[in-house]
C-alpha cells in the first residue's frame, strides 16, 4: 500500500510590509527574486496612480543589488508613454532563430514595435537587441512571473510587439 500524500496547498503571499494579504491586486514584487510582495499601499512613498510602475527589492535581495536600492523606485509610465504612441516606426528588425518543439527554423523578416505601455526601460534594451535573436520554447509555467498565477496577463502587460515586416 503506498502512502497518499496531502495535496498540494497553494502557496500563499502575505505583504512584508503589514503581514497580511490584503489586496492582491496591489501587490508589488521584488524584481530580484519574485518571492517576497509588499502593498503598492504600504510603501514608503505611496505611487500616485495605479499604473506607476514600482521597482522593489525585498530585505534578502537588497542586500545582493550592486546599488544598494534605499528605497523603492516609482517610475511615472504617462510621461513616458508618449514617444511610444507617437513612435509608428518599428524599434527593431531582424529574425528569430527558434529552437525547441516543432519550431526549429529561423523566422527572417520581423519587427518589433513599442506597445503604448512600453517604459523607458523598454525601450533602452528594445535598442540593444541583436538583429538575431536566439529563442528557446519553454513552458510558459516555467517562466511566468508569479503574479501571473493570480491574474494572467493582458495587453497591459505586453511592451512589444512582433510582427512579420510585410503583412
Amino acid at each position: 500500500m503506498t502512502p497518499i500524500s496531502p495535496p498540494e496547498q497553494e502557496e500563499v503571499f502575505v505583504c512584508q510590509t503589514c503581514g497580511d494579504v490584503g489586496f492582491t491586486n496591489a501587490f508589488v514584487y521584488c524584481v530580484k527574486c519574485l518571492e517576497f510582495v509588499i502593498h503598492r499601499y504600504c510603501l514608503n512613498v505611496i505611487p500616485k496612480t495605479f499604473t506607476e510602475h514600482v521597482i522593489w527589492h525585498c530585505e534578502s535581495c537588497k542586500s545582493t543589488v550592486q546599488n544598494q536600492v534605499t528605497s523603492p523606485q516609482i517610475i511615472s509610465l504617462q510621461s513616458q508613454t508618449k514617444k511610444a504612441k507617437k513612435d509608428i516606426d518599428p524599434i527593431w528588425r531582424g529574425s528569430f532563430n527558434v529552437l525547441g518543439g516543432d519550431y526549429d527554423d529561423l523566422y527572417q523578416g520581423l519587427v518589433g514595435h513599442l506597445s503604448e505601455k512600453a517604459c523607458v526601460k523598454v525601450y533602452e534594451e528594445a535598442n540593444l537587441m541583436p538583429s538575431l535573436l536566439h529563442l528557446e520554447m519553454h513552458s510558459k509555467a516555467l517562466l511566468w512571473p508569479k503574479s501571473f498565477q493570480d491574474c494572467e496577463p493582458s495587453d497591459d502587460h505586453i511592451a512589444l510587439y512582433f510582427f512579420p515586416d510585410t503583412m
